[in-house]
């Protein structure tokens, strides 16, 4: 009996202590009012991964030096690959360092994962290394094929339209 008459107490004070809450100090058309008034703050928007992945590749590439002429010629290279912005070569650089340290570091853990002997973990994280830095050659070679093979397939539609 006292247990259930202390419980009937707490719950009309507990009651009554909403009421005149919400009534008087929390004021609930108040605040409903200054939230439809002012806009949620905003958070800081992250850049995509690709955004940073490619500043990351730029200031890489701006880093690497290379001679005049082998820029040229890069340039030329890249261009029939259909990379025609300015910072093309820097982010070509870019990758081949950054693909070589990443591809370094993942044959490395594999080996060490697997239990593989240290003079084994070291061919293969040469191999690794000097994969990461031709596989950005291939890739422009590929996409030079590839676009050389679209041009060649457009060039009688393009005489076509032009007689």
């Amino acid at each position: 009996m006292v247990l259930l008459l202390s419980s009937l107490l707490f719950v009309l004070i507990a009651s009554l202590g909403m009421v005149v809450g919400l009534q008087y100090w929390i004021r609930p058309k108040a605040a409903v009012d200054r939230l439809l008034e002012r806009s949620a703050p905003e958070s800081p928007k992250r850049e995509p991964l690709s955004k940073s992945l490619r500043r990351v590749l730029d200031a890489t590439g701006r880093q690497m030096g290379s001679g005049k002429k082998e820029r040229e010629i890069l340039i030329q290279q890249l261009a029939r690959g259909g990379f025609r912005k300015p910072g093309a070569v820097n982010l070509y650089n870019g990758s081949r360092v950054i693909g070589s340290i990443a591809f370094c570091a993942i044959f490395s853990c594999v080996c060490l994962l697997n239990g593989i002997d240290s003079s084994t973990m070291i061919m293969a994280a040469i191999g690794g290394a000097i994969a990461g830095l031709f596989l950005p050659g291939e890739f422009l070679r590929l996409m030079t094929k590839r676009r050389k093979k679209t041009l060649q397939r457009a060039l009688p539609n393009t005489l076509d339209l032009l007689t």
